[in-house]
């Protein structure tokens, strides 16, 4: 913690503007991040992008090489201090719904459950992570059902070596194939793992996971 300190305060200084755009940034979270304006702040640009055919943009992954890095104001500090003390609950929460889940899940044939391995990892579940058979199978849901309200996401829609913009950064390896990075982008999907998708909308999701199957696998 010293060490981390240390470079912290070597390299990272206080900005006002960041600061206040941050601040306001997450004032907007606490009045958006609610069902009733999720739709119109998340599902509308989802659905744009979508209509383009643009999924690097639906899955957020269009974004530059530039992070900025300031220091955590006192007033967002507060906050996060005050978020902690629920943590726990949250966690334990989520942990237990996952698990309920992850079972009916598993009675899906053609679905690999992406779980942790225990002792050494223990996942604290705010997605739960599905590879299907296939690409098409996964594209084919995702197509049709992006939008509906399940929480369904993408990780990451491509590998590294097929952006563009990431070529000064990784040189030769833009030529790399990454055939196992590349299986798993194109058959890796995310499910919500929040309280507000409702064990009635989780079970219209298990319906559509069944009816993307291949015959094989459904019988």
């Amino acid at each position: 913690m010293a060490a981390l300190r240390a470079q912290h305060q070597a390299s990272i200084r206080p900005h006002l503007a960041w600061e206040l755009r941050r601040s306001l940034e997450l004032l907007g979270y606490a009045a958006a991040f609610r069902p009733a304006l999720l739709d119109r702040v998340y599902g509308a640009p989802l659905r744009r992008s979508l209509a383009r055919g643009d999924w690097v943009t639906a899955a957020g992954d269009d974004f530059g090489c530039h992070i900025p890095q300031h220091s955590l104001g006192a007033w967002r500090q507060r906050v996060g201090l005050r978020a902690l003390a629920r943590l726990d609950a949250h966690w334990a929460q989520a942990q237990q719904r996952a698990q309920q889940r992850i079972a009916q899940l598993r009675t899906l044939p053609g679905l690999e459950v992406v779980e942790d391995s225990p002792p050494q990892a223990q996942g604290i579940w705010p997605v739960i992570l599905l590879r299907m058979s296939s690409a098409a199978q996964r594209d084919a849901l995702m197509q049709a059902h992006w939008a509906s309200g399940w929480g369904l996401s993408l990780p990451f829609s491509r590998v590294l070596p097929d952006y563009e913009r990431y070529a000064p950064v990784l040189g030769e390896a833009m030529d790399d194939p990454v055939p196992q990075a590349r299986d798993w982008a194109q058959r890796l999907l995310a499910i919500s793992n929040s309280a507000w998708l409702s064990d009635a909308l989780f079970g219209q999701l298990l319906d559509a996971l069944r009816q993307t199957m291949p015959p094989s696998a459904a019988g």
